[in-house]
């Protein structure tokens, strides 16, 4: 299971309509009030300060993370009751966790043959090997301004051997001070007098996580040293980006950066990142949707709406990415939001903080929902209110996955060959090295990587036997992976019959629908496949209720499959007829698109493909695969969660495990549990469930992995 399941805890509060201003220049951030419009967003949740500890040693924390310096103000409350409960713990030595069990002495395999690597790690060749203090910061009186913070913090670095990291709340040092430190400090701004406490939680040694955590804060903040920016939760470099102009995309190319135990060694994990932006705006985005929906009809305010939320948008006037949860058509950049104290319009505001000027004044606004630890302590509120025309889009459309061309162009920028993704690796570590402010920081903690990368010694495994019908074994090219034109010759293991099915399309459709039957028939035959011929249903148009329609007048009882020809995709109708078939009816079904066998070069290739899946909806099994002993018996179990953009309020788990010994046949069940929950509630259910099924006798050794 990953770490994200664990760390989303949620904590829904009351509106307090009573909330202070925003203390820095955040566009559109305002109170929550229960005003019409706002209905659309969901009740608010109050802001709880953050995790004060700072010192998480989940997985997330680990490998480096933006902890503390994406917490703003996450200090503010003490909370020295939970440092007592955790002092005891955290003094303790940690032993680093070694993945090799101990009765394993060799974990490498044998068959193959050995061949030598090159991994994306460096090999941390020193690391700290002291005693590290942890300290809990606070102010008397309360101090929110993240900013002040630190300032106060690096005026009395010499209290710290100038060799600490300070998150805004927890700070970690070499130097030990006293139980409790009291130091007054002085804010010139308004002549205030604060105390900053300095109270000692912990002493951590040099392998306890926390100190990875450190390593991995005092890494990520050097990257900026190196002209990169942060953006998400990756460091990119934002004035070297590659452009590709027909169509209207920009990629920009970034690191990002874990150091970990691995075995029984410390490992520093840098990996290419590349982020996809297309040039084209919010704004923009929701005309070119109008245009499109015109003729169609339906509310252009729900049109919008479902294109737009769920999104990931980027500003670039400050290079953050924000998710669009709603669309607030009752404002414009003509509204006011409080700054500093005063009522100020969104136009004035971007032309004074960023010299810019917004050109459509009627323009919706997008609304985003900000996470727990962007919200600013005091202050209840939980969104920000954007300009679409200040705002990019992200990533790949549908459209854009769709396109050969663009996915080509696309993949010749981000999928990186091997000497290319060294050379960038060794680049980035030299640059690393190079720089004397990245240097002076990493000699504070007794920091040194490897300059070359970590070399591993793999294996190829030899050639898998597939194994068809009557003990045939394909011929095929290691090299490529790829049998299916020897496939075509041979039957299937387990061949499936259907004497009741349906086919159904569009009475336009009909000629292409028949050439795509003739040859599915021509292709089942040699895959040892018996298909009966099929009911043929046209319909007059292609709306989802005449599907429906179709579907209830025509499904019978004993009605085995149905083989749907659609004219294009449509996301409602493609659901609307999945529904009724695997819910209602309970009746495998293969949809496919017109387009999709509309080419004759390649028909049977495709229709090759459908009957492969059609066999395997209906039951049967393609061939199998030659398996060691100790794989038998082994039930294979996978697991995975869904989080749908779209239904906050509840997420999908799925499970799925192999009932034979040659995992051809697999069992698979899905639950609703509650949002963003990465473990699943029925698990132990559904696999004892599972679990009775396969018994046989035998013990079973179970091996379970999740999807990711």
């Amino acid at each position: 299971m990953t770490g994200r399941g664990r760390a989303r805890g949620r904590a829904r509060g009351a509106i307090d309509s009573q909330t202070t201003p925003a203390e820095s220049a955040r566009p559109g951030v305002r109170p929550v009030q229960p005003s019409n419009s706002d209905v659309q967003l969901s009740a608010a949740s109050s802001v709880v300060p953050g995790n004060l500890n700072g010192a998480g040693v989940g997985r997330a924390a680990q490998r480096g993370a933006p902890h503390g310096d994406q917490r703003p103000g996450a200090g503010t409350v003490a909370r020295s009751t939970f440092a007592q409960r955790r002092r005891a713990d955290d003094e303790a030595e940690f032993v680093a966790f070694c993945s090799r069990p101990e009765h394993v002495k060799d974990k490498k395999g044998q068959s193959g043959h050995q061949i030598k690597l090159l991994s994306n790690y460096f090999q941390v060749v020193s690391s700290p090997t002291i005693i590290f203090y942890q300290y809990h910061v606070s102010f008397e009186p309360q101090l929110d301004n993240i900013k002040n913070r630190f300032e106060f913090i690096r005026a009395q670095e010499k209290l710290f051997n100038h060799c600490y990291v300070f998150d805004g709340a927890m700070l970690f040092s070499t130097a030990k001070l006293d139980e409790e430190t009291v130091v007054p400090v002085f804010r010139e701004s308004d002549e205030t007098n604060f105390n900053m406490c300095i109270k000692r939680t912990a002493e951590l040694g040099p392998s306890h996580p926390t100190v990875l955590m450190m390593l991995n804060n005092t890494l990520r903040r050097s990257l900026p040293k190196l002209g990169l920016k942060l953006v998400g939760r990756c460091y990119f470099d934002t004035k070297r980006p590659t452009d590709i102009p027909q169509h209207r995309l920009t990629i920009m190319s970034g690191f990002t950066t874990s150091i970990l135990h691995h075995e029984n060694s410390l490992l520093l994990n840098a990996e290419v990142v590349h982020k996809v932006l297309r040039n084209d705006t919010c704004l923009e985005h929701i005309q070119g949707v109008l245009e499109n929906s015109r003729g169609r009809g339906g509310n252009p305010r729900d049109i919008i709406s479902r294109s737009l939320i769920g999104e990931i948008v980027m500003t670039r006037y400050n290079n953050k990415t924000y998710r669009v949860d709603d669309i607030d058509f009752n404002e414009s950049p003509r509204s006011t939001f409080s700054h500093n104290g005063k009522e100020v319009s969104f136009i004035d505001y971007y032309a004074t903080e960023y010299k810019i000027r917004i050109r459509d004044v009627n323009q919706p606004l997008i609304v985003s929902r900000l996470k727990k630890r962007d919200r600013r302590p005091g202050q209840n509120i939980d969104h920000v209110k954007l300009i679409p025309e200040l705002c990019f889009m992200t990533g790949l459309s549908d459209d854009m996955r769709k396109d050969f061309k663009v996915m080509k162009d696309v993949a010749a920028v981000t999928r990186l060959e091997p000497s290319r993704r060294i050379d960038s690796l060794m680049n980035f570590m030299k640059l690393l090295k190079s720089d004397p402010e990245c240097q002076k920081d990493f000699d504070k903690w007794g920091l040194r990587f490897a300059d070359q990368l970590t070399s591993v010694v793999a294996r190829v495994l030899d050639r898998t036997t597939i194994c068809m019908a009557n003990n045939s074994v394909l011929d095929y090219n290691p090299q490529e992976a790829d049998w299916s034109r020897s496939f075509r010759s041979q039957q299937l293991t387990q061949p499936v019959v259907i004497n009741r099915w349906l086919a159904i399309s569009t009475q336009r459709d009909r000629e292409t629908l028949n050439s795509c039957l003739r040859e599915l028939s021509a292709v089942a035959r040699p895959l040892g496949m018996k298909m009966a011929p099929p009911q043929i249903c046209p319909i007059p148009d292609d709306r989802p209720e005449t599907f429906l329609s179709a579907l209830k007048n025509y499904c019978a009882d004993d009605t085995e499959f149905v083989f749907i020809c659609v004219p294009n995709e449509r996301k409602d109708r493609y659901d609307a007829i999945k529904k009724h078939l695997c819910i209602d009816r309970g009746v495998p079904s293969q949809v496919i698109k017109a387009k999709t066998v509309m080419n004759p070069k390649s028909l049977k290739s495709v229709c090759t493909k459908v009957a492969m899946q059609i066999n395997v909806k209906m039951g049967g099994i393609l061939w199998e695969v030659s398996l060691p002993k100790q794989m038998k018996p082994t039930m294979i179990v996978g697991i995975d969660a869904f989080h749908d953009s779209a239904k906050k309020k509840e997420s999908v788990g799925a499970f799925v495990a192999s009932y034979n010994a040659s995992f051809t046949k697999y069992w698979g069940r899905c639950s609703i549990q509650p949002s963003l929950l990465e473990l699943q509630n029925q698990l132990n259910t559904m696999f004892i469930s599972q679990l009775l099924r396969c018994r046989c006798g035998m013990t079973l050794t179970c091996r379970c992995t999740q999807a990711l």
